[in-house]
């Protein structure tokens, strides 16, 4: 149970980082392994600026993540 509370708080977090600065955000998928954790998200963001400073703010909750973008309609 502890490690289903922390895993919420993690994704709750991921979360708040991305609504500051995209339009929508939307959890895909979740996966949890041992101390591993990997969300997809699908998000809607006005420019580039807002993908650089969203990716900002989830390397700010930890440095380490591997923050990826796939553009299914053209950013810039």
């Amino acid at each position: 149970m502890a490690g289903a509370s922390t895993d919420l708080i993690a994704v709750i977090r991921i979360v708040d980082a991305l609504r500051q600065f995209c339009r929508d955000v939307n959890l895909r998928r979740f996966d949890q392994s041992g101390d591993q954790l990997e969300a997809v998200f699908a998000v809607e963001v006005d420019g580039f600026d807002a993908l650089e400073r969203s990716k900002s703010a989830l390397l700010a909750i930890n440095a380490s993540t591997r923050v990826s973008f796939l553009d299914n309609r053209g950013v810039i």
